[in-house]
């Protein structure tokens, strides 16, 4: 068999599993946004979160396998899904209403999966980038909204259990991260992966981290903008209130000028 028609066999094959699948100073203002967001959780989120706890399967491991399906999207030639489903989940994660994942960790999520997917190729130079940013009004949709809807579901979940499995330990989930697209892209360490699958796969992998990089990127932006602002304006409140005590103060002083009064 040739590789091309190993590619095609291993793309039908993770299609079918993914189509039969059942249907997720800054320190102070990070912890008081994250919980805020935790207050926003659900019973719905919950009882999801008990649910794959009961099943028994490692975080990572759930993860994993969501990488895995969006490789088989791409190997099949789905690449409008790999992009849709890619900024879907950035946007499920970044959520500030519906969201439990910090910030903070969906950053080292795409910067460490984006560097171990340029070990095996460099895409920076490709125009995936550019692509990302301009796709999301032009993209046609797919015909089948549901499963990108629940691959986008495997992912929030999956990243979630794994950010509180690891305890928030950044560089724990850093290497978790790198270690799920490793296993994507050298499929679990096989001998025989031909090279242009590995290059095929960590594309894929690449493009995924760069659609939540981009958006995380914006929602650290939008934030530090806030409270830049909110910062602004307290000075502007503080020092206003100071014009104004100092000018009540100047005003309860005795008159220099007031001429003495002459009694007989």
């Amino acid at each position: 068999m040739s590789s091309a028609d190993g590619a095609g066999a291993i793309a039908f094959k993770g299609l079918g599993m993914m189509l039969s699948a059942s249907k997720q100073g800054m320190a102070a203002l990070s912890g008081g946004l994250n919980k805020v967001r935790k207050q926003y959780a659900t019973k719905h989120e919950a009882d999801v979160i008990a649910e794959l706890k009961k099943k028994g399967v490692r975080p990572s491991e759930i993860l994993f396998q969501a990488l895995q399906k969006l490789d088989y999207l791409s190997l099949a030639g789905y690449k409008h899904e790999v992009i849709l489903a890619s900024q879907q989940t950035a946007k499920r994660l970044l959520d500030v209403e519906k969201s439990t994942v910090p910030l903070e960790m969906v950053l080292v999520l795409a910067g460490s999966m984006s560097d171990e997917a340029l070990r095996f190729g460099d895409f920076q130079k490709s125009s995936i980038l550019q692509g990302l940013q301009e796709y999301v009004n032009m993209s046609r949709m797919g015909k089948d909204h549901y499963d990108r809807d629940s691959m986008v579901h495997e992912f929030y979940y999956a990243i979630l259990l794994c950010t509180e499995e690891l305890g928030g330990d950044w560089q724990q989930f850093e290497a978790l991260c790198k270690e799920a697209v490793r296993r994507v892209v050298t499929m679990g360490g096989a001998e025989d992966v031909h090279q242009d699958m590995q290059h095929k796969s960590a594309k894929a992998m690449f493009t995924f981290a760069s659609a939540i990089k981009i958006a995380a990127q914006q929602e650290e932006q939008r934030r530090n903008k806030s409270l830049r602002d909110a910062e602004a304006l307290i000075a502007r409140e503080q020092e206003k209130r100071a014009r104004a005590l100092a000018s009540q103060s100047s005003n309860q002083l005795p008159s220099t000028n007031q001429q003495p009064t002459i009694t007989n």
